[in-house]
């Protein structure tokens, strides 16, 4: 797919899997997140996501939709860099975005993906 059309994709899904290194591992969580600029952004609480964010860490990020019936849909793979927001006035504007768990979890750290490189497909049953 074309990278207009993938990010397009990338900003109508509001559920992705951010891929980390857990111990040398990868390991794919799931998030609640916003395209704000060029970048994800999630929200996450102290533990594995926010330690895999720190230092510039090169991460995945996938978000698909399927249908099961007509075995058809998308999938989009974004590669970048991932940082903590700290800075108080980019907090504010990140709140303003809106994003929120689906747990109503207390997530008081955002995490900022920047979008590296971005790949997609569409994926079609042939009848």
């Amino acid at each position: 797919m074309p990278d207009d059309e993938c990010r397009g994709l990338l900003a109508k899904a509001e559920i992705g899997r951010v891929v980390v290194s857990v111990g040398a591992l990868p390991a794919a969580l799931p998030v609640t997140y916003r395209v704000v600029g060029d970048n994800i952004v999630f929200r996450t609480a102290p533990g594995t996501k926010l330690t895999a964010a720190v230092d510039r860490t090169v991460v995945g990020f996938e978000v698909d939709e399927l249908d099961p019936t007509t075995r058809s849909g998308w999938s989009v793979l974004v590669v970048g860099t991932s940082r903590v927001v700290t800075d108080r006035v980019e907090i504010a504007e990140l709140d303003e975005a809106g994003i929120h768990s689906w747990l109503d979890a207390d997530l008081p750290h955002y995490v900022k993906i920047d979008i590296r490189q971005i790949s997609g497909r569409r994926l079609n049953h042939a009848d």
